[in-house]
């Protein structure tokens, strides 16, 4: 199962360009987004980043990773507007 806290550290560190901005961007640790990757990398098996450069580069599996992670927070982000629009009364 893939968590969706995980999932947004993983959008982030590729829409800032790096762990210790996305850090920054979600209010947390440099530390607690490294160990969100771990954690992720652990739930799926694979490497989802180039290691040994400053800028976060996606393997071919974090390539795959990235559209699903994208779908899934963008159904998740829906899902919490609708629901938590007010209903018509009357």
């Amino acid at each position: 199962m893939l968590d969706l806290v995980l999932l947004r550290s993983f959008l982030a560190v590729l829409d800032h360009g790096g762990f210790t901005c996305a850090a920054r961007a979600l209010h947390k640790t440099q530390s607690t987004i490294s160990l969100h990757i771990q954690r992720l990398e652990h739930a799926v098996g694979h490497p989802l980043f180039e290691r040994g450069g400053r800028k976060a580069t996606l393997t071919e599996r974090g390539e795959v990773l990235r559209v699903y992670a994208e779908a899934m927070i963008g159904l998740n982000n829906e899902a919490m507007l609708k629901l938590h629009r007010p209903t018509a009364v009357g």
